[in-house]
């Protein structure tokens, strides 16, 4: 049992490492925004407001970066209020595109897009 203490605390601080790269990242502060614009989007289903949090948390997580860097910001605050404002909007966005997706499939018959008919 003469385990060396300074192994655990090696592991505790590589925990506590990954851990604040997790929250630091920008798909985490997506989350965050994504699940913050929730609120406004009544009557949507859970199956979509799942998918539209996991949208929402991807744009931001991949739109950061190049955005940030276009935009020539440097402030690590900064950065992630960008990634919590994509989160936050990116949701809303695929809420709107699934939405018109959805109605766009209800409304149009795929018999107006083939090239030959049957009466012809």
């Amino acid at each position: 049992m003469n385990e060396d203490p300074n192994a655990f605390y090696a592991f505790l601080s590589a925990v506590g490492a990954f851990i604040l790269k997790i929250v630091q990242s920008h798909f985490f502060i997506g989350l965050l925004g994504a699940i913050v614009s929730l609120r406004g989007v009544p009557g949507s289903t859970w199956k979509a407001r799942y998918f539209n949090v996991f949208c929402g948390m991807v744009i931001a997580g991949a739109c950061t970066a190049g955005l940030s860097e276009w935009m020539s910001l440097k402030s690590e605050g900064a950065i992630g209020a960008m990634a919590f404002a994509l989160g936050l909007f990116g949701l809303n966005l695929v809420d709107v595109l699934r939405e018109r997706a959805v109605e766009m499939i209800r409304t149009v018959k795929l018999s107006d897009f083939i090239p030959w008919k049957k009466g012809d």
